[in-house]
């Protein structure tokens, strides 16, 4: 503890500059992703920690920053307020009391309301994206070795996961901006634990359980997603996506609990959990049923563990 008040000082500074120049490096491919989701982590642990000048200084400079290097556009604003918005939104109201599930609950929903409208704002873009990508996979393809037949099933195969890719490109966008908002909770509640410092906790991942509640706003979109067509069958199908994942990882904590029980051997467990990723997409979907099921049936009783 002693040695971490000794660099904390320097650590911080550290963080600030991270805040100060993520949008600069938001278009470098994987880096750009890292250095987002670390600044991502500080906006947190400054407001955690109620590290005011800090969190100002960073969140105010970084949008002045990008804006004299790129100019304001809405992709820029987009990027700036999913790492500053839902990262002081979780510090603060788990500083204040609030519960740290609740929080995060908050703060994943703001990160999907923020993700959906920088796929909004530049749907053009993204979409020209897909296309520019398309079109050089049909070329590389076409160019490579192979009969004729191969080929026309391989641009086939291509053509299909691409037009996926854009009808669930909203899903994904989400997605992956709440993994990245949960990435950088666990990295801040695991610096905090490692240094001796109060830290906020989610619970044991064997006990995760999500309410019943959600279930009735699934159950409206699976319905439209039945009886509607055109847009808002893209709507529901992207939600549906969204929400099947969060059901999954519920499903997998259910799953990790009964192989506790049992008392799986390490190597066991491997080979369960390499059977989903074979199964692939089967495998979620039987995670994600496992998960809705429990919200209902309670199979760990975690609703009377954590009322008794």
């Amino acid at each position: 503890m002693t040695e971490w008040r000794r660099i904390e000082p320097f650590f911080n500074l550290g963080g600030l500059f991270v805040i100060l120049v993520f949008p600069i490096a938001m278009n470098l491919p994987v880096l750009g992703y890292l250095i987002e989701t670390a600044a991502l982590a500080f906006v947190i642990l400054f407001a955690l920690q109620r590290r005011q000048l800090f969190l100002a200084l960073g969140s105010i400079g970084s949008a002045v920053i990008a804006s004299l290097l790129f100019g304001p556009s809405p992709l820029l604003l987009g990027v700036w307020a999913l790492v500053i918005i839902p990262g002081t939104v979780f510090g603060r109201l788990v500083r204040n009391g609030v519960t740290p599930g609740r929080t995060l609950v908050v703060a994943m929903i703001i990160t999907a309301a923020i993700s959906l409208f920088i796929f909004a704002s530049e749907k053009k873009l993204l979409m020209e994206s897909m296309d520019e990508m398309q079109k050089w996979v049909q070329t590389t393809l076409t160019a490579d070795s192979g009969s004729i037949d191969e080929k026309t099933d391989m641009i086939s195969w291509a053509n299909n996961v691409a037009a996926v890719i854009k009808r669930l490109m909203p899903a994904l966008m989400v997605l992956s901006g709440v993994m990245q908002l949960f990435v950088s909770v666990m990295a801040v509640i695991i610096l905090l634990r490692g240094t001796g410092q109060f830290a906020p906790s989610l619970g044991s991942y064997l006990f995760w359980k999500i309410s019943f509640n959600y279930m009735y706003v699934t159950g409206i979109f699976m319905a439209v997603r039945l009886a509607a067509g055109g847009s808002l069958q893209v709507i529901a199908d992207n939600f549906l996506v969204v929400m099947g994942v969060i059901y999954a990882v519920f499903g997998f904590s259910l799953i990790e609990y009964f192989l506790r029980r049992i008392k799986a051997s390490i190597f066991l467990k491997l080979i369960f959990y390499i059977g989903f990723v074979f199964l692939q997409l089967p495998g979620l979907v039987f995670a994600a049923v496992l998960g809705m099921f429990d919200s209902y049936f309670d199979f760990r009783r975690v609703k009377a563990k954590m009322i008794g």
